[in-house]
């Protein structure tokens, strides 16, 4: 109702070879079910809150669900926010790799989205990630292997509305290596705010 993701929810994204499975199906189990089926590899997506009122629920999807990496998603309009650092603590504390998606960008101003980026550097590089900006297909496979190493932070520059960079996001995804934990799934963390965009 407030458009804040408020609870845990989990989607299921499959890829064979380096083409994403596109389920039919409008059923929940039967999507799943398809893209099961026609993939070869899957990544978990767990889309957490963005919003501080629900940071107990944030931490309990990062500790109880395991994942395998965080995925932080930040609004080029809003910039970095005080809950987006203390997410990227909260993914460093729990020795998480970390990417970075920058959305919004289509009604973003440019010097709005440039700052957004210099303060999401400084704040990457003060917990100890590089910033990789990822702006071609050729870099896929070293930013996912960067990534996994847990000291290069990949930042994609992306717009639900128009589709920019995210053939490349996705790319990035499908190119993911299962680490070496119990489970392997990613974390969404969004946005807070009515605008927060879903994937």
């Amino acid at each position: 109702e407030n458009g804040r993701t408020s609870t845990v929810s989990v989607e299921l994204m499959g890829f064979k070879e380096s083409c994403q499975v596109l389920p039919t199906a409008r059923n929940h189990a039967q999507r799943w079910k398809e893209v099961v089926e026609g993939c070869d590899r899957n990544v978990s997506l767990i889309d957490l809150c963005g919003h501080e009122r629900y940071l107990k629920t944030t931490v309990f999807g990062l500790t109880a669900m395991m994942p395998d990496f965080t995925l932080l998603v930040v609004g080029a309009n809003m910039g970095v926010q005080r809950m987006t650092k203390e997410h990227i603590s909260i993914a460093v504390a729990l020795s998480l790799p970390i990417a970075v998606v920058v959305t919004k960008v289509d009604i973003c101003p440019p010097e709005v989205l440039k700052q957004t980026r210099q303060t999401l550097a400084r704040t990457l590089r003060h917990h100890g990630r590089m910033p990789l900006p990822v702006k071609e297909r050729g870099q896929l496979e070293n930013a996912a292997d960067a990534a996994g190493a847990g000291r290069v932070a990949p930042v994609f520059v992306v717009s639900s509305v128009q589709g920019d960079g995210l053939d490349l996001l996705k790319g990035f995804l499908g190119s993911l290596k299962r680490a070496a934990r119990p489970v392997a799934r990613s974390a969404f963390l969004s946005p807070c705010g009515p605008s927060a965009p879903a994937m």
